[in-house]
């Protein structure tokens, strides 16, 4: 099996239109690389970017998806359902039926990267966490002696990322509300940082075989106080933490989940989402790619928040920044 790459062979990315996908086709594209993205809806014409329409069932779109690719990125994953088996089908289905066209493509087979989670560190947690552990899974039983590496970030965050947007227009109104443990810290990469790293391992041969964390420069990590100072020197205002207890957490995300089930649209807070938030530890303790040369994070939380924040204002999202 070759372990170089193959820079005439195009790249394939699953979950596209998503903020990390969206992202890594970006810079994919910036890097000179032609891109082969699956999406369920027609998208507009982009120079470097061809579409395949379909979607993680569609086991004759994904081989045309993967069929003479250097690297595969499997970034689509479900992150919010209304049914544990919405997560079981997308996010451990849809990623065995990839991994199998992976490993029926004709020729030398491309290297899959799997985009997982932190969270899959703790299956128990929740029914994200457990799908995202068993995606893994079956990925690696699946491709069998064909090259994979699973790598999973901690929270991603970034320009565009509406997860982040009601916690940074609270934070400038000068609160910020804490969901976690006092004591809890947590692991952060910039979206662009984790796409950077993705292209860094493609068909890296000492990457082969590995489940691999990453995260930004910082070995300490941070707790809601260090993101409410961080971003106090931004807004130019003082952002109060404001403790939001676990009842009352609990209620909120059963009051979510109701309404969820009227309305059939899935919502992101649930129990075990608070779960996964109350958790203590969500710090990745070492960086691999960066200790072994192969990738180095640029953005620190200040710089990262500072772009993410400006990105808001630009789309009248937030009101402008003091002078």
């Amino acid at each position: 099996m070759s372990q170089t790459a193959h820079p005439a062979k195009p790249i394939a990315i699953t979950g596209g239109t998503g903020f990390i996908g969206s992202n890594l086709i970006e810079l994919a594209v910036a890097s000179g690389l032609c891109v082969r993205a699956l999406s369920r809806r027609e998208q507009p014409p982009r120079p470097g970017v061809e579409w395949i329409a379909g979607d993680l069932e569609d086991q004759a779109a994904l081989g045309r998806l993967v069929a003479g690719t250097s690297t595969v990125f499997h970034c689509a994953g479900l992150v919010k359902a209304l049914r544990e088996l919405d997560f079981e089908a997308v996010n451990v289905v849809g990623s065995r039926n990839l991994a199998q066209a992976v490993g029926a493509s004709p020729g030398e087979p491309p290297h899959l990267v799997y985009l997982s989670s932190l969270a899959a560190r703790e299956p128990h947690l929740s029914a994200y966490a457990r799908t995202k552990r068993q995606g893994e899974s079956v990925i690696r039983d699946a491709l069998g002696d064909a090259p994979w590496t699973i790598l999973r970030p901690p929270g991603v965050y970034g320009p565009g990322d509406q997860e982040i947007l009601p916690l940074i227009r609270a934070m400038s109104r000068g609160y910020l509300p804490v969901v976690s443990r006092p004591a809890s810290r947590f692991s952060l990469i910039h979206v662009a940082d984790l796409g950077a790293a993705m292209l860094a391992v493609a068909n890296q041969g000492r990457c082969f075989g590995r489940t691999i964390e990453v995260r930004d420069g910082s070995a300490a990590g941070y707790s809601m106080a260090d993101v409410a100072a961080i971003a106090e020197t931004i807004l130019g205002r003082k952002v109060r933490t404001v403790p939001v207890p676990a009842a009352v957490l609990h209620v909120s995300a059963m009051f979510h989940q109701l309404r969820a089930r009227i309305s059939g649209r899935p919502a992101i807070l649930s129990a075990g989402k608070v779960r996964e938030l109350r958790h203590p530890d969500w710090l990745v303790k070492t960086n691999p790619l960066a200790e072994e040369g192969l990738w180095q994070p640029v953005y620190t939380l200040r710089s990262g928040l500072l772009e993410t924040i400006q990105g808001y204002v630009e789309k009248g999202l937030l009101p402008r920044l003091s002078a």
